[in-house]
């Protein structure tokens, strides 16, 4: 059986581990304690029961909890000075923030992109640095960029076939 050597407060409160759980040092009864926190508790437990069977492969995934937290989980082996194996180290990490950060930050420009589309008028963001960032099919309408500079992804085409036009 795998024994918890070592762990840290935020490890026990991220986990709402009980106290007796934490007193066993059980990596078996620790994960029993988990799995009805879990959105996908078969999933977590074969990949733990797979790292402990496959001892040099590090590992990074995330963990959807049922409360809607997301945790990412990383591990890797322990080995000693000689390379005999140790165990395992597992880093988890409370990033439900961030992952709610970047769907709102997704929603956020698929509704821009939906409104740009959207627009009569010819829209084209451009970055500080002159980078076409986005533009709409009004846009390319207006300003007539061929259809192979667009698939080419040039800003320096695209840019150009506007000045061409302006310059004319």
């Amino acid at each position: 059986e795998e024994r918890m050597l070592s762990f840290n407060r935020r490890f026990v409160e991220m986990w709402g581990l009980p106290e007796d759980v934490v007193a066993s040092r059980s990596d078996d009864v620790a994960i029993r304690s988990v799995m009805d926190k879990l959105a996908e508790p078969h999933r977590f437990q074969a990949k733990v029961r797979y790292l402990y069977g496959h001892r040099d492969e590090r590992s990074w995934d995330t963990l959807e909890l049922k409360d809607g937290r997301v945790f990412e989980r990383y591990s890797a082996p322990i080995r000693t000075a000689e390379g005999a194996y140790y165990g395992r180290v597992w880093f988890f990490q409370d990033v439900t923030q961030r992952v709610k950060a970047e769907n709102d930050l997704r929603l956020q420009k698929t509704l821009l992109e939906i409104q740009s589309e959207a627009s009569d008028d010819g829209i084209l963001f451009v970055s500080p640095e002159g980078k076409m960032l986005s533009f709409n099919r009004r846009f390319i309408e207006m300003w007539g960029i061929p259809d192979e500079v667009i698939a080419g992804r040039s800003d320096e085409a695209a840019v150009q076939s506007v000045l061409d036009k302006v310059a004319a």
